[in-house]
């Protein structure tokens, strides 16, 4: 993911036979913005197989869910965005990923 992330920077890597920023000409311009966020709440390969949620799944998510794309990524963008804020937001974007609630009652 952080060698995709990077790829501006080496033209000519390639990665199992793939010249690897070609695979970022793939993304759109708002799938390139969310990349790093998308990719720590997948986490490695190891935990998003076991939870199903990888990283095209992720990917697709943040691009989907109004909320996600109107709110939460915006806060996380900002510099200025509150600690607290994020917290509170990072723990929503949670519950948007796993279909779960804030309020189990």
């Amino acid at each position: 993911m952080l060698l995709l992330y990077h790829c501006h920077s080496y033209k000519n890597l390639f990665y199992d036979g793939v010249i690897i920023s070609e695979l970022w000409t793939l993304l759109s311009d708002y799938e390139r913005k969310v990349f790093l966020i998308a990719n720590c709440f997948s986490g490695v390969d190891t935990v998003s197989i076991l939870f199903g949620k990888g990283k095209r799944a992720m990917l697709e998510l943040f691009c989907s869910n109004n909320e996600v794309r109107d709110v939460i990524v915006p806060a996380f963008l900002n510099p200025n965005t509150n600690v607290n804020r994020i917290d509170e937001l990072g723990l929503r974007l949670m519950c948007i990923i796993y279909g779960k609630s804030l309020n189990p009652n």
